[in-house]
């Protein structure tokens, strides 16, 4: 028999208020006590997350944005109102708190954090502001791209001249300027914090890495967040973040590309080649605004990462890729069962009784498949009773003609 899951449209509005300033930095050091959380929650695991928003960049090369702020305060205010996750338990950067030292330590904040160990909590890594993308360095034979090109996340001082120790120095002989934080470099403290706190790890960017963006036209009334002109990153760039662990000693870095797929779900605004954008006038980017849509509308104890995906509704221009082995999981939590991966999901239409099934031979479905109507794609799902599945293209009555 071939599952078919029937959902409702979700559409809700998102408000968002201003709790900067009861917002706390990135802790220096980790919690030593966890957070306890109240007894309805308790097959729910307690979250550590990241929330970085970068409107303002210190480099005038570089434009400055109107909406990762908003985007990264709703974020968070999800996180602790809808969530109940203690602030406590969130690092939090914004502007010129962001910079590459800072976001760097906040992965190390994850992984370090003494409050939980392995398998004891789910970890979220937000990011909203620019992407971009640059060549990767010939001696990086390790990293396979391809297009030859690495991905990287913008932080605030990008493209300020800083020494090699991150001081100032007065001779221009010994100045770099600040690059981009890799892909590379990301996967290997991702593949650090799994080995400390398991895979309930949710990575979620609202940028882009487009290499042959541009910045978008009067007559457009979207802003890109990403820039073309990164600095170039040197070969060994962090290379002293690579001795952790106990594979002798050092990550390696080619165990890291292989299993990074189940390291960590990725939830990423757009692809290598599409854009992401936000909207000057309401000052959100768009991938976030949806996405808070959701989240505030549906119980994620209901949702799966497939699932969330399949309800977000988004402008053609701009398409959202999940990505990674988990995600046919609950949202933030891999204590509990996840989706039915045999099961289909489909599109109801509004004030219509008709149920769209984007499906056919290539799902396995031959004339004479029966389907069955579930509320969710989760395991153990009841069936629901007295469903009628109305005739569509090809089908009546349940039963494909």
């Amino acid at each position: 028999m071939l599952l078919l899951l029937v959902q409702q449209a979700a559409s809700c509005s998102n408000d968002v208020r201003n709790n900067s300033a009861e917002r706390t930095p990135c802790p220096i050091s980790s919690p030593v006590t966890p957070y306890v959380y109240p007894l309805s929650l308790e097959t729910t695991p307690p979250i550590l997350a990241v929330v970085i928003g970068i409107n303002k960049y210190t480099s005038d090369e570089y434009p400055n944005l109107n909406g990762a702020t908003n985007d990264a305060d709703a974020f968070e205010e999800y996180l602790t109102t809808r969530l109940n996750v203690p602030a406590q338990n969130i690092c939090s950067l914004r502007d010129e708190q962001a910079t590459r030292k800072n976001i760097i330590s906040s992965f190390i904040w994850l992984r370090d954090n003494a409050a939980y160990q392995r398998d004891e909590c789910a970890i979220i890594f937000y990011f909203a502001g620019h992407g971009a993308q640059t060549q990767k360095p010939t001696e990086w034979n390790d990293w396979i791209t391809p297009t030859g090109m690495i991905e990287m996340l913008c932080p605030s001082d990008i493209g300020t001249m800083t020494g090699r120790s991150g001081v100032l120095h007065l001779q221009p002989a010994q100045q770099s300027a600040v690059a981009g934080i890799p892909d590379r470099t990301i996967s290997v403290l991702l593949s650090q914090i799994a080995d400390a706190k398991g895979n309930n790890i949710t990575v979620i960017l609202d940028c882009c890495s487009s290499a042959g963006m541009s910045r978008s036209s009067k007559k457009d009334p979207y802003t890109i967040r990403g820039i073309t002109n990164p600095p170039s990153i040197h070969a060994s760039a962090d290379e002293s973040l690579f001795y952790f662990g106990t594979r002798g000693g050092r990550t390696a870095k080619n165990d890291v590309q292989l299993q990074n797929s189940h390291l960590h779900v990725l939830l990423a605004a757009c692809g290598r080649e599409n854009f992401a954008l936000e909207n000057p006038r309401t000052k959100r980017g768009l991938f976030t605004h949806h996405l808070l849509k959701i989240l505030n509308k549906e119980d994620i104890r209901n949702l799966t990462y497939v699932s969330l995906m399949h309800r977000l509704k988004m402008p053609e221009r701009q398409t959202p890729h999940c990505e990674g082995e988990g995600i046919n999981q609950r949202l933030f939590n891999n204590w509990v069962n996840g989706g039915d991966k045999s099961m289909i999901l489909t599109h109801r239409i509004k004030d219509k009784d008709e149920i769209i099934l984007q499906a056919g031979s290539a799902q396995g479905i031959t004339k004479g498949s029966r389907f069955a109507a579930y509320a969710t794609n989760l395991i153990e799902t009841p069936l629901v009773r007295n469903s009628n599945i109305q005739k569509g293209e090809g089908a009546r009555n349940g039963v494909w003609n």
